[in-house]
């Protein structure tokens, strides 16, 4: 930029003293002066001609200096911002995966009791959660509503085991919705890809349990869930959506 600018001064400094040849030496047939007072017009000419087109370059460079010292700014904002955005995304996923496996053991401890032939038995781990889908689907064959199967739900969990494991999960989903969020200069497709992470971590044990829960108990955590539309479109994305039993 700075050479292209410096060949268009020399190209004026040339016109301007080749013009001045032309029209007073070749034209006229003059010849050069020995007189003082003719080279001090001559300067006069020659310094305000010249130092008028020096001051417009002048001022083109600081302009086109000024705009590249703004892009360097923003280059260097963006560079900043990025910067903070991945220091973000490693505290969260410090916590993220914390919690994720917090609750990997939640399922080999999660137990029922059910009367099979008069006999007390419990279940524990995947087969509890079986035993509650077989419960539910017998109700429903059997033309049950919602608030009957909540109760059979609610009947099978008198030690709270269901809301155990739908509590941290809810945590976690509430953990990308905050920390994720557009104010912090994330995209849903971020959130989205943490939401499938965390679903995609857990049992399909657990998983399942959790959509009974959010479907049939009414608590904070089980609304909660339902109020993040960006975690429902995973869910059904996935085809796990909310309401399937």
């Amino acid at each position: 930029m700075i050479n292209r600018y410096s060949v268009a001064t020399l190209i004026i400094v040339l016109l301007v003293v080749g013009g001045y040849l032309l029209n007073f030496h070749l034209i006229h047939g003059q010849q050069v002066s020995d007189s003082s007072s003719d080279w001090g017009a001559f300067g006069d000419y020659f310094g305000g001609v010249i130092g008028t087109a020096l001051s417009f370059f002048a001022l083109v460079l600081l302009i086109k200096s000024l705009s590249l010292q703004n892009e360097a700014n923003a280059d260097l904002k963006k560079q900043l911002k990025n910067s903070e955005r991945t220091e973000a995304i490693k505290s969260f996923e410090s916590l993220f995966f914390n919690l994720v496996e917090s609750q990997n053991t939640l399922t080999e401890k999660f137990s029922i009791y059910h009367v099979e032939n008069g006999t007390l038995v419990k279940l524990i781990g995947g087969d509890a959660i079986a035993r509650i889908e077989d419960e539910i689907e017998i109700m429903r064959s059997s033309g049950a509503t919602d608030d009957q199967v909540a109760q059979l739900v609610e009947a099978l969990d008198e030690d709270d085991n269901i809301y155990n494991i739908l509590r941290p999960f809810s945590v976690s989903v509430n953990v990308i919705s905050k920390n994720l969020s557009d104010s912090r200069g994330f995209d849903v497709d971020t959130s989205k890809f943490y939401y499938s992470t965390l679903i995609n971590f857990l049992a399909f044990s657990q998983l399942r349990l959790i959509l009974i829960a959010v479907q049939f108990l009414d608590n904070h955590h089980s609304n909660n869930l339902i109020s993040y539309p960006e975690f429902n479109d995973v869910l059904e994305e996935l085809g796990l959506e909310v309401g399937r039993y």
